[in-house]
């Protein structure tokens, strides 16, 4: 799992530098047109393409394909990329003016992430680490050189779009071109093709839930207010979901395969076994992030983003750090009880009624409070959507519990760290509340190891199996 977590991790933290650095070079109103753009592709891909890596990922193990998922998803979506082609030409007829870079620009990404995530779905589950870490990390690297480059020489926000884009197409293809050898690709049945639809399309469309719900938000903010604030809200919601949200979702893909694997072959028990695990080791990384832009909302600001964002921008951020937390419990957690009985629709309709939700909130809450309504929106929504989906996962899969002793020894440990969080932020001295947060960490993890918690239990095996494997590699070369 290691190979296929920590890169992801590393380059959703890479993806936080790009977002400090485009923030600070674009300024609010550029950084917005930006955000919103990427926003825009990132669903369109959920929408159009990722139910194919989700198959590939889900239906790889399973005997009636005979592993040739990725050939049929690597030539379903070649077809559908070509059909884009004139559907985005006729929408440039219909978009309104301000929208169509969005569009145009938007789309591109669209596809330039899929040959991406292609390719990762298909090294994890042919169990190529390496090449999934190297893809992974190679992509965002690329992707802030270039867009930085692009904005210097003046092309604005469109230029940090197209290095976004060629980062992600330079990834991909080199991507495909190790997968295409050994998989081929080959027309699907339309049964096959039905089936990776009803399981994908839901689950692909979920996926891109918390994505569609910042679109929505920075739509009305520019409705109700400008691009200046949309800039704003949109660094502050961006830093919430990337450093807590994006590395739960992340970890749930990780570890993913492996627990739709343990089902398949053991069943139902074998299976929770893993996801205990797993959502154990989630809590334990997302916590202390997470703390420390609550109670440390204004130094995360000024550090991240500079004045211009700090008094406005630490307000929103210490609002959507929970609602992110929130958002990647449901995520990488009381989903499952949907996709291992294949119930994916039923996020579907939660997904759709949480929109209209969000989007009657926001828009009362822009009215009566400013743009600040937006941030206590996304909250409220947080709030009702995950507790839609306990009740729900309940009647589709009872054996999906709350999980209440994770949950309370991690609120512990977080209690532990908030007052260092807390006093950080007051500090004149960058040094000093840095030192400060690293001082809250040891007590973050010294509390969750005194109540014995999951996450760091397997942390500390590992680390300890490692330090004794290198031992006696020592001792063997070294007698």
């Amino acid at each position: 799992m290691a190979w296929f977590f920590f890169p992801r991790l590393i380059s959703a933290f890479i993806a936080i530098l790009v977002l400090v650095i485009l923030s600070r070079v674009l300024g609010p109103a550029d950084f917005a047109r930006y955000n919103i753009t990427i926003l825009f592709g990132t669903v369109g891909y959920s929408f159009v393409f990722a139910w194919l890596a989700i198959a590939i990922v889900r239906f790889h193990s399973s005997e009636k394909y005979s592993g040739r998922v990725i050939a049929y998803a690597l030539h379903t979506s070649a077809k559908i990329a070509i059909f884009l082609i004139p559907v985005v030409a006729i929408g440039c007829f219909f978009a309104p003016s301000n929208y169509l870079a969005a569009l145009v620009l938007g789309s591109v990404f669209a596809v330039a992430h899929t040959t991406q995530e292609l390719g990762l779905a298909a090294f994890r589950v042919y169990r190529k680490g390496p090449a999934f870490a190297f893809i992974t990390l190679m992509r965002p690297l690329v992707a802030v050189s270039l867009s930085v480059a692009f904005v210097l020489l003046g092309f604005g926000f469109v230029g940090a779009v197209i290095g976004a884009i060629a980062g992600a197409l330079l990834a991909g293809g080199i991507a495909l071109y190790k997968i295409y050898p050994k998989s081929g690709a080959e027309p699907a049945s339309a049964l096959q093709i039905k089936e990776f639809l009803a399981f994908g399309v839901p689950l692909g469309i979920v996926t891109s839930g918390s994505m569609l719900i910042m679109l929505l938000s920075q739509s009305l903010i520019a409705s109700f207010a400008n691009l200046g604030a949309v800039g704003i809200f949109a660094a502050a919601q961006t830093l919430a979901v990337r450093s807590i949200a994006m590395p739960m979702l992340m970890a749930s893909r990780a570890s993913g395969a492996a627990i739709f694997s343990e089902y398949e072959e053991s069943g139902m028990d074998a299976a929770n076994v893993v996801l205990a695990r797993h959502f154990s080791i989630v809590l334990l990384m997302s916590a202390p992030i997470a703390t420390t832009l609550i109670f440390a909302n204004e130094m995360a600001v000024l550090l991240m983003f500079g004045e211009v964002y700090q008094e406005v921008g630490a307000q929103h951020l210490q609002i959507l750090s929970i609602a992110a937390l929130i958002i990647g419990v449901q995520g990488s957690y009381f989903s499952y009880a949907f996709t291992l009985s294949r119930k994916t629709y039923g996020q579907l309709y939660i997904l759709a009624a949480a929109i209209a939700f969000h989007g009657a909130c926001t828009a009362v809450a822009l009215h009566v409070m400013g743009s600040i309504g937006a941030s206590y929106a996304m909250l409220l929504t947080a709030i009702v959507s995950t507790a839609a989906y306990y009740f729900f996962g309940k009647r589709v899969s009872t054996d999906v519990a709350l999980p209440i002793r994770p949950i309370w020894k991690i609120i512990v440990a977080s209690s532990a760290m908030a007052p260092f969080a807390a006093y950080a932020d007051g500090q004149e001295s960058i040094f000093v509340g840095v030192g400060l947060l690293f001082l809250g960490g040891f007590a973050y993890l010294v509390t969750l190891i005194l109540l014995r918690q999951t996450g760091i239990l397997v942390v500390l095996a590992w680390l300890r199996n490692k330090i004794a494997k290198r031992r006696r590699q020592a001792d063997g070369t070294n007698p």
